[in-house]
């Protein structure tokens, strides 16, 4: 039996590599794919990339209908590549995604991509960003990051009609712990999309700190056909 195709998105700031685990352990159920964006790992730099950008990108790239887990930023990569093309997503299941694009809430996030203030208060985060992107672009990469959150925060997010013209099936998971990303706001997309479920998971905000083999499992369930998900 042939197993369908699913690609993984990774978040901003982050890089394919990171999605590995999860690709590995779902390889007895899909045939995983990772999509690296531009400026993140080893991809080259794309100056004022936007979400939108990034969507369009995913449709050149790789041709439907496919399952599609994204993390973070790469989940609303996905709800913007199936609102440009309605049909793209046999379905999908975000992790960590922000929906909360507000003038407070966007500035509170655009804040904490000053390189200075990461050198000073998240020394080991700025270690990451350097190993995964590498000591010359890392600090290029947050400022293309602060952009596409302005064009997020400037009318660049998806309003709540479009997000309800989504009819693929929509598994919104948030880390219990996660502090980026509130509850109250994934709880509302899910409740907005005709087939919007949520789900919290263990964790915070990182993709390291939720457990891949559930995660996985998670997955496979949100894709197979059924509205229960594996307890944490």
């Amino acid at each position: 039996m042939t197993r369908p195709p699913l690609l993984l998105l990774h978040g901003a700031l982050g890089c394919g590599v990171q999605l590995e685990p999860l690709a590995r352990v779902c390889d007895p159920w899909f045939q995983a794919h990772i999509h690296e964006f531009p400026g993140h790992g080893a991809r080259a730099a794309v100056p004022g990339w936007t979400l939108r950008t990034l969507a369009e990108e995913v449709l050149e790239h790789w041709s439907g209908p496919m399952y599609v887990f994204g993390y973070s930023m790469g989940g609303y990569v996905g709800l913007m590549t199936e609102n440009l093309r309605p049909g793209t997503l046999l379905g999908l299941v975000t992790l960590g995604t922000k929906f909360d694009w507000s003038l407070e809430s966007g500035a509170r996030e655009i804040k904490k991509l000053d390189a200075d203030f990461l050198r000073t208060k998240a020394p080991e985060f700025v270690n990451d960003l350097i190993r995964l992107h590498g000591a010359d672009r890392w600090t290029g990469l947050l400022t293309e990051t602060a952009g596409m959150m302005r064009d997020l925060v400037e009318g660049g997010a998806l309003e709540t009609a479009q997000m309800k013209g989504i009819q693929s099936k929509v598994l919104f998971c948030r880390a219990s712990d996660d502090r980026m990303v509130s509850r109250a706001e994934t709880e509302a997309v899910a409740e907005a999309l005709p087939k919007g479920h949520f789900l919290e998971l263990p964790g915070a905000h990182g993709l390291n700190t939720v457990d891949v083999r559930l995660l996985a499992e998670t997955v496979r369930q949100a894709f197979m056909g059924q509205d229960s998900f594996p307890k944490p």
